[in-house]
């Protein structure tokens, strides 16, 4: 029973982890097509909020529940298979994060662009 509880979560913070990435990814993408620089503002804002709420958690409870399973299965943390899942996993992490702060940081830190509604030269 414990094993199907703790594989039920894992595969549903997966599909929180999908769907707040493909969702960010499409709204930051449909906004910086309009090209309209309070668009870009607000949805920036917007999925830095959902990423905080959403992803992060996800992201983390991914990662217990990963290594949960391991120890419930009997797999070990030396099996290569398991090595290369956590390299990506924190590969992946490292270009979420990268991507979010560079955007971010545009935001909020920039010449003030998207609070004057000037596109920055």
């Amino acid at each position: 029973m414990e094993y199907l509880l703790v594989k039920w979560v894992h595969i549903v913070s997966s599909t929180i982890l999908f769907g707040t990435g493909i969702g960010s990814a499409f709204c930051l993408f449909m906004a910086n097509r309009s090209k309209e620089v309070p668009s870009i503002y607000f949805a920036t804002r917007t999925v830095v909020i959902a990423d905080f709420l959403f992803t992060s958690p996800a992201a983390v409870v991914q990662l217990l529940t990963g290594l949960w399973l391991l120890r419930l299965t009997g797999y070990s943390l030396s099996d290569s298979w398991v090595k290369w899942g956590l390299a990506l996993y924190f590969f992946a992490g490292a270009c979420l994060v990268a991507g979010r702060v560079d955007a971010g940081g545009d935001a909020r830190h920039g010449s003030g662009s998207a609070r004057n509604g000037k596109t920055p030269a």
